[in-house]
């Protein structure tokens, strides 16, 4: 008996290792394929994970390593929360494995989680067959995981790294709900729902709403049999929707810890992020979705792309088997369709679509939640190949001709899917379907006789396997063709160029301060660099802190910030006292430390020496500043500077050259709600707007055009092409450099859209910095310089003097958890520059400390301890009581053996 359950356990574990292995080195050879290192020089970086979770993970390496915090990050623009971003894109445990990597091959590692997770899908996948179907073959079972693992959402969304762990737990979460029902098991869906709302919150609701539909769709398709409630239960169905309703929570709110703290975050400015349309309307037209099941048809992850719902041709034939078998009860056909049919409802209805993604439109990548909808088709199929024995072969004929038929129509459609791919009609997708149409066929007619079935099963999961490689390796290519893989070496090089000199800089001053580069890579390289600077990226945005960014001049909008734009005035307010160039030379106010010429990289440090610290004493004046009131940050910075000193006359750091002529050419123009509005008059030809100015110095000059409308436009000076203004990252202060006295500037704006629109507020465009009195005015504001003794992450303290009553200048975005103590004794503290923590403060010398304390944190974890203890409490009474019933069963049992053997030996006797 014992070597009879060791063979079993051992041949189970081999089958989990094949449900693993096998999707997971497919999706390896995808990569070596697509020449990912080291078999060439692509990476998996592409889209976000290229620009934002890369950096996240390289990050979280050195929380893990103890040398950086998980509540706060001061990499962030200006520094900010950070259990948002983990909660957002690191909170998988599967996140663990960049630790086990050096620091040099973290694209591996992200490699290394991603073919790990695709094997993970395999086994959950398994799992759940193997648990509810009890299979007759392995190879069936094999065949579908492998669907599911290489479905093309897994493929095409696998850098969305933080979405894929619902993917490992849908399986899991829809088995519990089974269980739950049938036999009062909650053990199991408790745990993986909150396993799946921990892992990504935002996938987590997703899963939380399918829980929902789940558990009605499974309830109602099998309360008319009696495996749908084992014990016999009185009042069924009222007592699994309190159970399923109990537990359901339970999960979520173990999950609080981690779910108050985000929601913490997303307030700064997510959900006010885009101001969606709640018209209900149709998303698109339905025989263009039944394109996307097939093979080879990828479109876009831009904002106009459809689901990704493909998991095989297999699915295509035997999916609507399910609802021709004469084996499914018709109870499970009419709601299995209906949820189907629901589904498709939900991705085509503007409204419902909005509901699933959390009320707000996503921002590319739609359709985030197909992959449910991609289990509930492989479900089916699994059902009707599990039991092909039985099916009419005929009917499979006429599926297949109608496959085929569609097929043909679709190719008549003409459609085209990205810029660089081809069009439908060519054998990616026409002669490719039809070929597996029909290599399928002949398949499952082998599979219908016993003696060939087994062989049959095999050759249908290598056949599976050839399709999931090849369309894998279609939709990498096609998502490279649409954004773009980025090599390893432009990640790795990067770092390599900029760690030393930043190393160098570091072990030069170890206090706390800012730093900055003008060459960026992505908008996230502090996070790697482990520098604290004012570029970010993340979806966990802060509204104010990028608002702020971009009244000073900055590029900064939307949910990214990036140094670009900035000035001596405002890099000194903000407290950058290191900058990286890589020209030397590059400003005359800040002074040369030390370079870094090996391999190449030209790069040069400079030290600012007017960088006010972290917090500065000035004028009570600056208290009540408004900074949107400007239209000019010139201006602006004026006026802010002159009330930090509390100067009764205007500081004129900025100063602006007369601009007297404004040519127009091709241009029509007229006045709208505070605009000039430029309008070309003849759409084909070119048009420009010059504006002119006569150059009475020898500082830097700087241009900066209001509009609040951008449309990017080419800039020259002179003629000279100076880039482009109204981009994307050139909507901001544009330094245009020296000239001399007497020189004149003709700054030109060519049209490329159709209108242009530039404020009426404003008057010169054009301001040069006054060295002179940049100069003499900064080091007057440095007086009141913050010297900090002690920092981390979470508490920073030092020593200031204050000259006079007045405010603590901070540059420390404003947070409910910044608790602020002077000499010891807690200060209220209010918001400044309304994004920035200000307080007052006495004359004289103080001790202060900044302490954040993540309260939100504290309290969710309470509430989850809570519901953990409450949980277990659950599991032990469960226990308990299963142990009480199965001691009654036996006493039951064994008073009737007693009565009958009783009444055997009455028989005897007479």
């Amino acid at each position: 008996m014992d070597r009879g359950l060791t063979v079993k356990k051992s041949k189970s574990v081999l089958f989990y290792a094949l449900a693993f292995g096998i999707p997971a080195l497919l999706m390896w050879l995808i990569y070596i394929a697509w020449k990912v290192y080291p078999f060439g020089n692509n990476s998996v970086l592409v889209l976000d994970l290229n620009a934002q979770y890369v950096y996240f993970f390289e990050y979280f390496r050195d929380v893990l390593a103890g040398k950086a915090s998980l509540f706060y990050s001061w990499r962030r623009a200006l520094g900010g929360e950070f259990l948002g971003i983990f909660a957002y894109y690191l909170s998988s445990p599967l996140s663990f494995i960049v630790a086990l990597f050096p620091k040099k091959m973290i694209t591996e590692a992200l490699l290394t989680m991603f073919l790990i997770k695709c094997g993970l899908c395999g086994v959950t996948m398994s799992f759940y067959i193997r648990r509810v179907f009890h299979p007759k073959s392995w190879f069936r079972v094999l065949t579908v995981s492998t669907m599911w693992s290489l479905s093309s959402y897994a493929v095409v969304m696998q850098h969305n790294t933080m979405w894929t762990d619902c993917l490992i737990l849908l399986p899991l979460v829809v088995y519990g709900i089974e269980q739950l029902i049938k036999k009062r098991r909650f053990i199991l869906y408790t745990a993986s729902l909150a396993l799946a709302v921990m892992s990504n919150f935002y996938i987590g609701y997703m899963m939380c709403i399918f829980s929902g539909i789940y558990f009605f769709y499974y309830y109602f398709a099998k309360s008319a049999f009696k495996e749908n409630n084992f014990y016999g239960e009185k009042a069924h169905f009222i007592r699994s929707l309190l159970r399923f309703g109990f537990f359901s929570l339970i999960a979520v709110l173990m999950a609080v810890w981690i779910l108050y703290p985000t929601y913490y975050s997303l307030s700064f400015g997510k959900t006010t992020f885009t101001n969606p349309s709640h018209d209900i309307k149709q998303k698109f037209d339905y025989l263009d979705f039944l394109l996307k099941l097939f093979p080879g048809s990828y479109d876009t992850v831009r904002p106009e792309g459809y689901p990704f719902v493909y998991c095989g041709v297999l699915a295509l034939i035997l999916m609507p088997m399910y609802f021709l078998s004469k084996n499914v009860r018709s109870r499970e056909k009419m709601l299995g369709g209906g949820l189907l049919v629901l589904m498709v409802l939900c991705f085509n209805t503007s409204v419902v679509d909005m509901f699933w993604h959390g009320m707000q439109n996503p921002n590319w990548l739609n359709y985030r939640y197909s992959f449910m909808f991609i289990f509930i088709v492989l479900v089916f199929t699994y059902k009707v190949l599990d039991n092909i024995e039985q099916v009419d072969y005929h009917k499979v004929i006429a599926v297949c001709a109608f496959l085929v038929l569609i097929v043909m129509i679709l190719q008549k459609e003409n459609y085209v899917f990205t810029e660089k791919m081809v069009e439908l009609g060519d054998m990616t997708f026409v002669w490719y379907s039809l070929g597996l149409i029909g290599v399928f066929l002949i398949v499952i007619h082998a599979l219908r006789y016993g003696y060939l079935a087994k062989g049959a099963s095999l050759i249908l999961c290598v056949l599976v396997c050839l399709e999931m490689f090849c369309s894998g390796i279609m939709n990498v290519y096609a998502l490279d063709t649409d954004v773009v893989y980025s090599t390893r070496n432009s990640y790795v090089e990067y770092l390599d160029k900029y760690t030393p000199i930043v190393r160098k800089v570091q072990e030069a001053d170890n206090g706390f301060y800012r730093m900055e580069k003008y060459d960026h890579r992505k908008t996230n390289d502090d996070f790697a660099l482990g520098i604290r600077g004012l570029s970010n990226s993340t979806s966990t945005l802060n509204k104010s802190q990028i608002d702020l960014l971009n009244t000073f001049g900055y590029a900064s909008k939307s949910h990214w910030s990036k140094y670009l734009g900035g000035t001596p005035v405002s890099d000194s307010l903000f407290g950058i006292k290191y900058i990286i160039y890589s020209e030397l030379d590059k400003c005359e106010f800040y002074d040369f430390m030390f370079d870094d010429l090996s391999d190449g990289h030209n790069l040069y440090a400079y030290h600012n020496p007017y960088a006010l610290s972290l917090a500065c004493a000035v004028d009570k004046s600056a208290r009540k500043f408004d900074a949107d009131v400007y239209s000019s940050p010139f201006d602006m910075m004026n006026d802010l500077v002159t009330d930090m000193l509390g100067s009764d006359v205007k500081i004129e750091l900025f100063k602006p050259l007369e601009q007297y002529g404004e040519e127009t050419e091709n241009c029509l123009v007229s006045f709208t709600s505070g605009y000039k509005k430029f309008a070309k008059e003849y759409s084909a030809d070119e048009a420009r707007v010059t504006y002119t100015a006569d150059v009475t110095t020898g500082d830097t000059i700087y241009l900066f055009i209001d509009s609040g409308y951008p449309r990017e436009c080419d800039l020259s000076v002179n003629s000279e092409a100076k880039g482009t203004i109204f981009g994307n990252e050139t909507d901001r202060i544009i330094e245009l450099g020296k000239y001399n006295p007497g020189d004149v500037l003709n700054v030109t704006l060519k049209l490329n859209k159709d209108d242009l629109y530039v404020t009426t507020d404003a008057g010169s465009f054009l301001y040069y910095l006054d060295g002179k009195v940049f100069r003499e005015v900064m080091p007057l504001l440095c007086r009141g310089n913050m010297s900090i003794t002690e920092y981390n992450d979470t508490d920073i303290e030092g020593t200031v003097t204050a000259e006079k009553d007045g405010m603590l200048f901070t540059s420390i975005v404003y947070d409910k958890n910044w608790n602020v103590f002077i000499d010891g004794e807690k200060v209220k503290t209010y918001k400044t520059l309304d994004a920035l923590v200000g307080l007052n403060i006495k004359k004289g010398t103080h001790h202060v400390e900044f302490r954040y304390v993540p309260h939100q944190f504290y309290v969710g974890l309470i509430i989850s301890g809570g519901a953990a203890f409450v949980f277990a409490g659950s599991i032990a009474a469960y226990i308990l009581l299963r142990r009480r019933e199965r001691r009654r069963y036996i006493a039951m049992y064994e008073y009737d053996m007693g009565i009958r053997h009783r009444r055997r030996r009455r028989r005897r006797s007479s």
